[in-house]
C-alpha cells in the first residue's frame, strides 16, 4: 500500500466515521423528541453529544486531512482550485461553523435542562426543555444537507 492508497483509505474511513456519527446523533435526537421523561431525553441527547464528539468530529477532521493529503499526493492530478474540491471544503467549513455556533450551544442547553429536571424528579419534560429539544430541526436538516452535497461532490466530481 503506497501513501496515496493509505490517504484514500483514511479519507474513506473519515467519511464513514463522520456519516455514522451524524446518523446516530440524528436518530438519538429524533427519539428524544418523542419522549416525555427528562431522564430519557437527557440520555439520548448525551448519546448524540458523545457520538458527535468521539466519532463524527474525529471522522470529519480525518476526512479533511486525508483529503488534503490526496490532493498533495496526486502530483497535479487534483488541485485545490477544482470546483468540486473547493466546494467540498467550503461546505465542510460551513458545517463545522454550524456545529460550533448552533448545534453545540443547543445540545448543551438541552442536556443541562434535561439533567436538572431529571435530578429534580420530574417525570414530564417542561415547556423549556421541549422548546430546546424541538428546536434546531431546520438547522440540523441544513447541516445534513451539507454533508450530502459534500459526498455528492466527491463522488461525481462536477466541473
Amino acid at each position: 500500500m503506497d501513501a496515496y492508497e493509505l490517504a484514500r483509505f483514511a479519507h474513506l474511513t473519515g467519511l464513514m466515521l463522520l456519516t455514522g456519527g451524524v446518523t446516530v446523533s440524528i436518530a438519538a435526537k429524533a427519539l428524544a423528541r418523542r419522549r416525555d421523561d427528562p431522564s430519557v431525553i437527557h440520555a439520548l441527547w448525551q448519546l448524540a453529544h458523545v457520538t458527535v464528539r468521539r466519532v463524527a468530529i474525529p471522522g470529519s477532521l480525518l476526512l479533511l486531512v486525508a483529503g488534503g493529503a490526496l490532493v498533495h499526493l496526486s502530483h497535479g492530478a487534483y488541485s485545490w482550485s477544482e470546483p468540486w474540491i473547493a466546494g467540498a471544503v467550503v461546505f465542510w467549513v460551513a458545517s463545522a461553523l454550524i456545529g460550533v455556533l448552533l448545534h453545540g450551544p443547543r445540545s448543551r442547553a438541552v442536556r443541562t435542562t434535561a439533567a436538572a429536571e431529571a435530578a429534580a424528579g420530574a417525570d414530564q419534560a417542561s415547556t423549556t426543555l421541549r422548546t430546546h429539544a424541538q428546536g434546531g430541526v431546520l438547522i440540523g436538516s441544513t447541516d445534513a444537507g451539507l454533508l450530502v452535497v459534500m459526498v455528492a461532490l466527491m463522488v461525481f466530481k462536477p466541473g
